[in-house]
């Protein structure tokens, strides 16, 4: 996080720490998540200095959180508003009334209702956590001037008269935050509860062992922060390009939280009814605990706990009986330290090679009869859940702990997408839903070329909003076996500095009314406009956040008949004007209005921008379209793509380069093949110059070919080879970068050009996945 966001936010936080969000303009109600049923009245209510804040009910919880709402307005605003107890069935007179109410059945848990009126405000509730969430919800009707320091003890705290019946539609409202790759400060976790809260959101998933860092103390065992909580200093290498610690090197880079942290953390949690599940990553991903606990690996190797990257050597062993004896001792203090009822225990992408050779584990495979390491796994998951049950508690993990049989009593995480939740779920287990291509908020938002340097996926807003944890066919059996959705932070693609608020917001929104809000009620654009009422707020508190829902998006709407390429624009937000320029000058009100798609017939740079009266939105999109002979030509392939990418006959020819960010939309896919393509220019031409892009992305498995071949053809059948292009110094190192082959030569006819590439297959022995198949990339084929 950017240093100055950070002071500002906790300025902010210090003055009104739990006044997140909302407001209320030109008699719209601009609440995130939105409510189960509003019915907006006539009229508005203005809290003042004799305000009575009154407390219908003797109950210690509802008596606090009326306590914290009068201090919250009397700092914000300098009153002495005090809480006094009252009738509920009293005329209400200038107060705001909190009242807990018998029927549960109206209610449930977490349900309220809120009337405001001229003479007051009357909420009710049947548990005080529906008291909670009726407050954030009045705090999101006040006016958002109030959240600036410029406007404290000015701005009326004017209310509009409104009936809100509101009830949640998932029991769980999650936001996991990931600690381990990246130590994050206390003073943040707060800051983050009170956004989470302020949205309703009611489990906070603290991710906090991986290979790269273990951040929790553990008495019975010291090493695990002595060594396991630190790492050397690679922030400035990129993520998987890092060197393991080297002889010699210090580890200096990391940090824990001490028990005593932790209580204070789940106290603060508890206050604003946020249940904290703990994950320690489980047998993979366990590096840290590895490096500091040799002998609860296969090898007992000299590991060293990793600066980044993805890592091998990183399992528990489960045929010595040690590692259960650790694993037992570990988890009961961190189960005696965290109240939830869950503990998660990762079991994520467990890497089973050293299982393969080790002899503590085929022996425990034979002595059990498991007939492979994924029922090995299967084994030390099942084992495990019964040392968390022995405690009262429940085991949820990633959705790998049903490779090779599931655990009775389990809850899956589903997140490589939805099949895996879909199925547990139909199978009687319960499910929360965090599938990445809707709720994994370390993706970019917008095109890479326009982004900060965060990410490596993409997750627009729109996306994130339209996701349905229950599909549709479900019945209600399966259904009550959802229990609600999460938004995952994973920090391994935030480099030093990062900012995580800038990857939360706006996409936490849509998040939390996914879990909040009935899905039938959802509506997009209604969103952005109290999404854009929400970023008055946020920058009143100095709270970073993209603005990339309106970004440009530049499309080509090419034709194989007309020698002209035509271009679109699009943007995730309706109500907005386009204006573009075709000669690189940034856009402006005065440039050209985008209204329909137009030709280009030259090579040019076409830059675009959002605008509102006149005030300019996001970032500029920038393209540059290289208007070449083979602009808009047919591609025939010899050698088929992959169809989980571009396969179309304009993709290698659309004159818009893909980035690293590979985009489906933009790249050409071919895995564990080598490449083989045609263009057909449609009648002879003289050229010189022949180019290709690829892309090497080794995280991803993609890799540069060996050696690419352009030959030339004036009928299709007899080719003259031009020569090759030799990538095999690049194509066999780690790393993320794009790449052009081009030849030039004289001037020759041709009217068939041939692209071969020869590709590696298989992933080289250092690669974390040796021996998968891996991928070419090409984008634009450019003949000039």
């Amino acid at each position: 996080m950017r240093l100055f966001k950070l002071i500002s936010l906790l300025i902010a936080l210090c003055v009104i720490p739990e006044i997140l969000f909302g407001q209320t303009s030109k008699g719209d109600l601009n609440i995130i998540p939105i409510p189960l049923n509003t019915e907006l009245q006539n009229g508005e209510f203005v809290i003042n200095g004799e305000t009575k804040i009154v407390l219908c009910n003797e109950n210690a919880e509802a008596l606090k959180i009326a306590t914290d709402f009068a201090a919250k307005i009397n700092k914000a605003k300098f009153y002495k508003l005090k809480v006094v107890f009252g009738d509920k069935a009293s005329e209400i007179n200038n107060e705001v009334r909190f009242c807990l109410s018998d029927d549960e059945d109206k209610y449930g848990e977490e349900g309220y209702s809120m009337e405001i009126t001229p003479d007051g405000i009357i909420i009710e509730a049947h548990q005080a956590n529906g008291m909670f969430y009726a407050v954030q919800t009045m705090y999101q009707l006040m006016p958002y001037q109030i959240f600036s320091s410029d406007a404290v003890g000015a701005m009326d705290l004017t209310l509009p008269c409104v009936k809100i019946f509101d009830k949640p539609r998932f029991a769980w409202r999650g936001n996991m935050l990931d600690v381990s790759r990246h130590f994050i400060s206390i003073d943040y976790l707060k800051q983050n509860l009170d956004n989470l809260a302020s949205l309703k959101m009611n489990k906070f998933h603290w991710h906090l062992s991986d290979d790269q860092g273990w951040r929790i103390e553990i008495k019975a065992y010291p090493e695990l922060t002595n060594t396991g909580a630190w790492r050397v200093d690679r922030n400035q290498v990129s993520w998987h390009d890092r060197m393991e610690q080297q002889p010699g090197e210090t580890a200096t880079y990391g940090g824990f939280y001490t028990q005593e942290q932790i209580k204070e953390i789940i106290q603060y949690a508890e206050e604003r009814y946020i249940e904290i599940i703990p994950e320690i990553d489980m047998p993979g991903h366990s590096r840290s605990a590895i490096a500091s606990y040799p002998e609860i690996s296969c090898d007992e190797g000299d590991y060293k706990v990793a600066p980044g990257g993805i890592i091998k050597e990183n399992t528990y062993c489960p045929g010595k009986e040690i590692t259960f004896e650790f694993t037992e001792n570990m988890l009961d203090e961190v189960m005696d330290l965290f109240p939830s009822q869950y503990m998660h225990i990762g079991g994520d992408e467990c890497n089973k090679d050293k299982w393969k050779e080790c002899e503590h584990c085929q022996k425990r495979m034979k002595d059990n009869n498991l007939v492979d390491e994924q029922e090995l796994q299967s084994y030390f998951i099942k084992r495990v859940e019964k040392i968390i049950n022995a405690k009262g508690k429940s085991m949820i993990g990633w959705e790998e702990i049903q490779e090779g049989g599931l655990a009775p009593n389990a809850t899956v995480m589903s997140w490589r997408g939805t099949e895996a939740g879909i199925t547990a779920a139909k199978a009687g287990h319960d499910v929360v839903m965090s599938p990445h291509p809707f709720c994994y908020l370390d993706f970019r938002q917008s095109l890479v070329e326009v982004e900060p340097d965060y990410g490596y996926n993409l997750l627009i807003l729109s996306k994130a909003y339209s996701y349905n944890p229950v599909p549709e066919d479900f019945s209600p059996e399966a259904a009550k076996h959802i229990l609600g959705v999460q938004g995952n932070l994973w920090c391994e693609s935030l480099q030093t500095p990062f900012d995580l608020n800038y990857m939360m917001f706006p996409r936490l929104f849509a998040i939390a009314e996914v879990a909040w809000s009935p899905y039938e009620i959802k509506d997009f654009d209604d969103f952005v406009n109290r999404t854009e009422y929400a970023f008055n707020r946020l920058d009143a508190m100095n709270i970073n956040y993209a603005p990339s829902m309106y970004n440009i998006t530049i499309n080509n709407e090419g034709s194989f008949i007309s020698s002209d390429l035509f271009f679109n624009f699009s943007t995730e937000v309706s109500n907005v004007d386009i204006y573009y320029t075709l000669d690189g000058t940034a856009p402006t009100v005065n440039s050209p209005l985008y209204k329909e798609a137009f030709p280009i017939t030259k090579s040019t740079c076409i830059k675009a921008q959002a605008f509102r009266d006149g005030k300019a939105l996001g970032r500029i999109t920038s393209k540059k379209i290289n208007i070449h002979k083979a602009a808009g030509k047919k591609v025939e392939y010899f050698i088929q793509p992959n169809k989980k990418y571009n396969t179309s006959d304009l993709c290698l020819t659309d004159c818009i380069h893909g980035t690293i960010a590979y985009s489906k939309d933009f790249w050409t896919g071919f895995q564990g093949t080598d490449m083989d393509l045609q263009i057909d220019l449609g009648e002879v031409e003289y050229i010189s110059n022949l180019a290709a892009s690829f892309m090497h992305n080794t995280k991803s498995w993609i890799f540069l070919p060996l050696e690419v071949s352009f030959e030339i053809s004036v009928d299709g059948k007899e080719f003259i080879s031009l020569g090759e292009v030799d990538f095999s110094n690049l194509s066999n190192e780690p790393g993320k970068f794009l790449k052009v082959a081009e030849i030039s030569f004289d001037s020759q006819q041709a009217r068939y050009i041939r692209v071969k590439a020869e590709g590696m297959k298989t992933n080289p022995k250092w690669h974390y996945q040796e021996g998968g198949e891996n991928w070419i990339f090409i984008d634009e084929i450019i003949v000039e």
